[in-house]
């Protein structure tokens, strides 16, 4: 519950990113649905991140990147910082900085 489910074209797949399990551990791992062959597969993560695992979160696909914003993290703190993973070549965090003109 609470996680995110998006459709990747590209990959012709469903890609669920994060959540809560049944004891309510917040999850931040990514699994992709092969609509042709409706087999599960986990996305195994290249490199070290800073992304923490979050739930209650937004996401979309944008070209072959996974964008995730906001959410809540294991100590229930709100994150409000986006986070993008490529779901390339290198299957890696990628943090975009941004700037918040008010």
């Amino acid at each position: 519950m609470f996680h995110s489910l998006e459709y990747h074209p590209g990959l012709q797949s469903l890609i669920l990113y994060g959540g809560k399990d049944k004891n309510e551990n917040i999850l931040g791992g990514i699994y992709a649905l092969n609509l042709q062959s409706l087999n599960w597969v986990y996305v195994k993560i290249v490199g070290e991140s800073i992304h923490r695992p979050r739930a209650g979160h937004d996401s979309l696909i944008f070209g072959s990147q996974l964008w995730i914003a906001g959410g809540s993290t294991s100590d229930n703190t709100r994150q409000s910082f986006l986070s993008r993973f490529e779901l390339g070549i290198d299957f890696d965090w990628i943090h975009p900085p941004l700037n918040v003109n008010s």
